[in-house]
């Protein structure tokens, strides 16, 4: 668990199962480098509060 924490960046996760075959056909089909593919993470992006508007 450790490691697994001190690997990544705090805003980075590991891709699922479904995520890490969609980066597999990206780079089947040429669109990304296989050094692109091995080191691709998730990003968890801050959501801004949302506003009401009236």
């Amino acid at each position: 668990m450790v490691t697994a924490l001190l690997q990544l960046a705090p805003l980075e996760q590991r891709l699922d199962d479904d995520e890490r075959r969609a980066v597999d056909v990206l780079a089947s089909a040429g669109l990304i480098t296989a050094q692109e593919a091995v080191s691709a993470t998730a990003r968890i992006e801050p959501w801004e509060p949302l506003r009401s508007t009236g």
